[in-house]
């Protein structure tokens, strides 16, 4: 990914905290919804589990709905799902 001039780092920045805390009384995603954003994102679940700092079991765990996210990862994933470019202004969990 290009590197973000400043400004447009820290206007994501603000813009993904906006969405994210505006996203309290949604329900867990579920595990299409969560493999729907993972493929938008360009991302395989090893990758996805890299760039979350997960396990890839969790992923898959939570792909295949033996699982939910917790309340946490639902956020960010519903907010990326409504804002992929958000994720470059995120550093690595």
């Amino acid at each position: 990914m290009a590197r973000l001039s400043k400004v447009k780092e820290e206007r994501l920045k603000a813009e993904f905290l906006d969405r994210f805390l505006a996203a309290d009384s949604e329900p867990p995603v579920t595990a299409q919804e969560f493999r729907k954003v993972r493929e938008l994102l360009g991302f395989s679940q090893m990758g996805f589990a890299g760039r979350l700092g997960l396990n890839i079991r969790r992923i898959q765990s939570w792909e295949q709905g033996n699982h939910k996210p917790d309340g946490l990862i639902s956020k960010f994933v519903r907010v990326l799902a409504k804002k992929p470019e958000l994720l470059q202004a995120i550093p690595h969990l």
